[in-house]
Order: structure tokens, then C-alpha cells, then sequence
């Protein structure tokens, strides 16, 4: 009988521990990429002083590193495009709601 509860103790504990995860912030991100971007530092050093996994510091300075070309390029014009995409997405749809409205109220629907 104390055995299966003590079973049953640890399964729930281990549903309680399995729901909780921590999302860090671009900000936090940025730092600690740029933090392993020297190397200088040993391989358990930067996730015992950030609190993340290894494999996290990794992919994080990664996305950094494939990233920076874009930023010193000239032509990069994409995010306003995809702006002005947007912009003109969200006035049409504001038409067809205000058009949706006005013929829903003509009509007595």
C-alpha cells in the first residue's frame, strides 16, 4: 500500500514538473548569443551563469551568426514590403467589415 502511494506521489510530481517551461525573451536571447560568440569561454561556464542548456546557447548563437550578413545588406527591404503587405491586408479588411455591416443593417438581418 505505501509503495503504490509513493508511485502515485511521483507521477504527479512529474506532471506538475513536465508543465513548466520558461520562454526567454529576444533580449536575454541576444545577450547570451553574443556572450559564446568569442568561444573564450569553457563549455559549462556560459549555461551554469545563464541557467540554459548548452544545446539553447548553441542554437541561439547559431541564428546570430547566419543572421548577421543581413544586417550590413543594402538591399535587405523585405520587412518593408512585408509592412506595406500588411498595412494594405488590414484596410481591406476593414472595408469588408465596414461593407458587412452596412448591408447586415440594410437588409434587417
Amino acid at each position: 500500500m505505501i509503495r503504490w502511494r509513493f508511485a502515485s506521489f511521483i507521477k504527479e510530481e512529474e506532471q506538475t514538473v513536465a508543465k513548466i517551461r520558461k520562454r526567454h525573451g529576444a533580449g536575454f536571447k541576444a545577450k547570451v548569443a553574443l556572450a559564446a560568440i568569442p568561444g573564450d569561454a569553457v563549455a559549462t561556464e556560459l549555461p551554469a551563469r545563464f541557467s540554459v542548456h548548452a544545446n539553447r546557447i548553441y542554437a541561439w548563437k547559431k541564428t546570430v551568426l547566419s543572421d548577421l550578413a543581413g544586417l550590413f545588406d543594402k538591399d535587405a527591404g523585405g520587412l518593408s514590403d512585408k509592412e506595406a503587405e500588411l498595412s494594405r491586408v488590414y484596410g481591406q479588411l476593414g472595408r469588408v467589415t465596414l461593407e458587412r455591416g452596412f448591408l447586415s443593417r440594410k437588409s434587417g438581418l
